[in-house]
């Protein structure tokens, strides 16, 4: 490596750790930053619990990625359990990840193509803003960009290490992100095929040490899941409803709150409990929504070819875009996906004249990644490693045309320039832009985190601007009314509560909070008509409900009915403490020779 490389990869290392380190500066007092949201939240806490040697959640979406979740803990355990700790560890994995990016553009393309692929790397801000989440997406981008370095140094100088670490890396790149997984039998075809002009044995040899490398790492895991639920990691439960939310745009809205617990409950009715069953089912509610509106769900799917190509930054659940507001050096003009993307299809339309030997991995992997999206929602997190592969081929385009313009060749820039302009034109403008800017859920995720730092005036402010956005979202108008309930405005709690109803009938837990508003005003009748419903609809659900209605039943005087409401709660949870109190209470008041029992039960789960 000569020192032209090497100091070109010190200022490109240094540029995007700074880059990175100065985003996590600015946010780092912010409220959505210091409490990690949604996944990131899930494999934070996750995480922070393996660091200090508990149990990791094994129910919970960190299951799915393990490696990355041991991956947090083993930071947390030598340093302390920070998100912004995180992050910086994260800054400098993305840094790296460009470094090899630009090296990689180098080997490939030439020098100046790979100042050019680093400078965007390093200022392409959804790659900076995803380091400061605490996502499985930073290392997969990482160990893919470990499998594009080796197997583009395999296809220019043929060495067996190369296939056997590219196939390591790839592993580890899957348990990070289950797409991947794609990537093997596509690299297999490859070796197997006659490609290289090789022997058979030989082209045998590649294709088994690239496997060894795989399968070394990844069947361990495999085999640990098997065994534990007879499941193939890391494909989850997961793949399913992905498949389905992603066949018809309008579908991203299901919301993780009480339309998904809806469908939650709709499979637990036809005992759909295993992960297999799951998926048939979700898979057929995709096959019957293609088979009632083909012509739907075709423009649906072109659609989401053009996001993934396009300017807009999307995510339902927590909108890249929000958090770029949050930040005024992420605000700054930085490279977007739109630029990449037009310039990363130019550099690949240029690129096919060049020998296939140094090109072929970096198509390979766009190629198959790309495929890998498109039956799922076009969401920000799985598109930056897209990006960053694009932003090899942009700095070639644009490497292009500064030769054109020194060789004076103006017969290449009358071609460059006429397909420059339309891919722009084409990749910074977004169809449903409107219709994506209509998502509530950054401001409902930002009011339950004001709400939760006591802040319920901000967190009213929050849900309203939530309303505004979409006033269809049941999820919202519940959390108004919590906070109302708090501050005890019940006339107002009740409105919040039926409006969430009337949006999602099947919404047990706002049912139940309503029964409670009605039981505060004194209307014990329509409380437990409420709490009646939700009993007959939900039997299983949850004993709180239970023990609503025996203080109803209580608060007028049917003390064996309020018994019986207890004794259920108590059956449902057997270790639910106030349902216990409140029994033992009740036996206390009736001179009941069962009250000591409960009261042995109930000072035995408060000392633990």
């Amino acid at each position: 490596m000569n020192s032209k490389i090497i100091r070109l990869i010190l200022i490109v290392f240094f540029l995007s750790l700074g880059a990175r380190v100065l985003y996590v500066e600015t946010v780092k007092d912010t409220l959505i930053f210091k409490n990690q949201i949604v996944d990131s939240e899930t494999y934070n806490k996750a995480a922070i619990r393996l660091s200090q040697d508990k149990a990791g959640g094994s129910d919970t979406l960190s299951y799915r990625i393990p490696f990355y979740q041991n991956f947090l803990a083993g930071i947390y355990h030598f340093t302390w359990p920070d998100a912004r700790i995180a992050a910086l560890v994260q800054s400098v994995i993305g840094a790296i990840s460009v470094c090899v990016a630009a090296y990689v553009a180098c080997v490939v393309f030439g020098l100046t193509a790979a100042w050019i692929s680093g400078i965007m790397g390093a200022l392409y801000w959804p790659l900076i803003a995803f380091c400061a989440k605490t996502l499985p997406i930073n290392l997969a981008i990482f160990f893919c960009m470990l499998v594009l370095l080796f197997l583009t140094r395999f296809f220019v100088r043929r060495n067996a290490v190369w296939p056997l670490l590219s196939g390591a890396a790839l592993a580890y790149g899957a348990l990070c992100q289950a797409n991947l997984l794609l990537i093997f039998p596509v690299v297999v075809l490859l070796f197997a095929s006659d490609v290289f002009r090789r022997k058979l044995t030989v082209r045998i040899l590649y294709l088994v040490l690239f496997a060894a490398g795989f399968l070394s790492i990844i069947m361990p895991r495999v085999i640990s899941d098997f065994e534990k639920r007879h499941e193939i990691m890391p494909i989850q439960d997961n793949l399913g409803v992905c498949l389905y939310t992603g066949s018809d745009l309008d579908l991203i809205a299901i919301q993780p709150g009480s339309a998904y617990s809806r469908e939650m409950r709709v499979m637990l009715e036809l005992e759909l409990l295993s992960v297999n069953d799951r998926n048939r089912y979700w898979i057929k509610k995709t096959v019957d929504k293609a088979k009632a509106d083909p012509v739907r769900f075709v423009k649906s799917f072109f659609t989401k070819v053009y996001l993934l190509v396009n300017a807009y930054e999307f995510s339902p659940r927590e909108s890249l875009n929000h958090f770029r507001s949050l930040s005024w050096f992420l605000s700054l003009p930085l490279f977007n996906a739109g630029l990449v993307s037009s310039l990363g299809i130019l550099g690949m339309i240029l690129a096919f004249r060049l020998p296939r030997e140094r090109t072929r991995a970096l198509y390979i992997l766009i190629f198959t990644v790309f495929v890998s999206l498109l039956p799922f929602s076009p969401l920000s997190r799985f598109r930056v490693l897209l990006s960053l592969f694009m932003i090899i081929f942009a700095g070639f385009g644009l490497s292009s045309a500064w030769e054109y313009v020194r060789q004076k060749d103006a017969k290449a820039l009358f071609v460059w320039f006429p397909l420059a302009i339309p891919l722009l034109a084409l990749t910074m403008t977004c169809p449903i832009k409107g219709y994506l800017d209509s998502f509530s859920r950054p401001f409902y995720y930002e009011g339950l985190l004001m709400d939760k730092a006591g802040d319920h005036n901000g967190a009213i402010n929050a849900f309203k601007t939530a309303i505004g956005h979409n006033r269809n979202d049941p999820d919202v108008y519940y959390a108004l009314g919590n906070i109302y309930m708090r501050k005890q405005d019940y006339p107002r709690a009740g409105l919040s509560y039926q409006k969430a109803i009337r949006l999602e009938p099947r919404f047990p837990e706002a049912q139940e909070k309503l029964g409670i508003v009605y039981a505060q005003q004194g209307m014990l009748k329509k409380a437990e008509d409420m709490f009646k419903e939700v009993l007959s609809s939900y039997p299983t659900e949850t004993a709180s409900t239970h023990i609503n209605l025996g203080n109803c039943y209580a608060l007028e005087g049917d003390l064996a009915a309020a018994e019986r409401e207890y004794g259920r709660a108590i059956g449902l949870a057997p270790d639910n403490t106030q349902a216990l109190y409140l029994l033992g209470s009740l036996y206390d008041r009736t001179k009941d020779p069962r009250a000591g029992d409960i009261w042995k039960r109930y000072s035995a789960l408060t000392k633990k």
